[in-house]
């Protein structure tokens, strides 16, 4: 499939992290319950985001 202007899917973007560090306007560090915190658990996360022309975050 085609991805362009007559196609309705979002496009897929890759930003460098130094990139994204330099972008960075607010950090959110996460809350992590105590029982998790315990476990010290580790694993990849992946963020799926749709962002507007504007910059801004849609839903």
């Amino acid at each position: 499939m085609r991805i362009g202007a007559e196609s309705n899917q979002p496009k897929t973007l890759s930003v460098s992290p130094s990139v994204m560090q330099r972008n960075l306007i607010n950090k959110a560090e996460p809350v992590y319950p105590p029982k998790a915190k315990k476990a010290q658990g580790q694993g990849t996360i992946k963020i799926k985001a749709v962002m507007g022309k504007d910059g801004a975050l849609s839903k």
